[in-house]
């Protein structure tokens, strides 16, 4: 199976490639516009299929591919895969704004040929593992970051996403009731969001922060008389009368804690069953995301006082 690694960023470099190249039958075909890259990145792997362009890897035969590149990028790159009968893993987002995500997953529709959104966080196994608490009651989803606000749409798009769609993946909902709340400057630079939402009997609560001092994650279930703690999809704490906490296995890879491993396994396993996968539930959560973004942009135009 000739599998196009588009796009050779640190994401491809740190989370898939260590997983496609190692999978038995798989063949890596890499395409990016930097020489540099596909020279360095080829010769390290040793993956002689290089191409500098995506009409040339597909050109070549390709019988799946994976984009990594630029989220701007994602809508044009996808679509002439898409056109060419290629399946598609995408990073997130899907696209940087929900009505031309929209328009990809109705062209994926239209074609029949599968198209899936990268949200590794469904397949990280101690996240996974909350999809089978029949009884959880309470998800709280805390993600944050350090660094320079930005734009909402940029912000939410490319890392408020994953709360968002994590939240979603353990709380199923339409999400009528979805709450939220934005810390935004009147030139609409994010600080703060937050969402809450209920499905199922179940409460839903994210926040994410770029004022936090350093990069830091945590999950936190309760329900049924139990609790648990998930940091940075690793190191697991339970709370049932004693705590009791559970190291990451420090032999285990990055690309397995994190899902990227047992996502790319499913995306290669539809494609090499010929199993078509469906976007629409990625949709979901691009529709809840420009609604973050509207009600940030609304916010924005409100007085701020000095």
């Amino acid at each position: 199976m000739r599998v196009g690694i588009i796009g050779l960023g640190s994401i491809a470099t740190k989370a898939y490639l260590p997983v496609v190249t190692s999978l038995a039958g798989v063949t890596p075909v890499l395409v990016s516009r930097s020489p540099g890259k596909l020279s360095g990145v080829g010769d390290a792997r040793r993956i002689p299929d290089r191409f500098a362009s995506v009409q040339e890897a597909i050109g070549s035969g390709l019988d799946a591919a994976m984009v990594h590149t630029s989220s701007q990028t994602h809508p044009e790159i996808v679509a002439a895969l898409l056109r060419s009968g290629v399946p598609v893993l995408v990073d997130k987002p899907l696209a940087t704004d929900y009505a031309t995500a929209r328009g990809l997953v109705s062209l994926a529709d239209e074609l029949g040929v599968s198209l899936m959104v990268g949200f590794n966080r469904r397949y990280a196994p101690a996240y996974r593992e909350f999809a089978d608490w029949p009884d959880r009651d309470v998800i709280s989803l805390h993600k944050h970051r350090s660094q320079q606000p930005g734009s909402a749409r940029d912000m939410v798009f490319d890392d408020f996403i994953h709360v968002i769609d994590t939240l979603r993946f353990l709380v199923p909902s339409g999400m009528a009731d979805l709450v939220i709340d934005t810390n935004v400057d009147e030139h609409g630079r994010c600080r703060r969001l937050s969402v809450q939402f209920t499905g199922q009997g179940r409460l839903a609560v994210g926040v994410m922060s770029w004022t936090a001092g350093m990069s830091h994650e945590v999950l936190d279930v309760i329900g049924g008389g139990r609790r648990r703690q998930v940091t940075d999809l690793a190191d697991i704490v339970d709370f049932a009368g004693q705590e009791r906490v559970v190291r990451r296995d420090g032999w285990e890879s990055a690309s397995a804690l994190r899902g990227f491993t047992a996502m790319c396994e499913d995306f290669l396993d539809a494609v090499a069953q010929g199993r078509r996968l469906d976007a629409t539930d990625a949709l979901l959560t691009h529709e809840a995301c420009e609604r973050v973004v509207q009600r940030a942009a609304a916010d924005a135009e409100r007085p701020h006082s000095i």
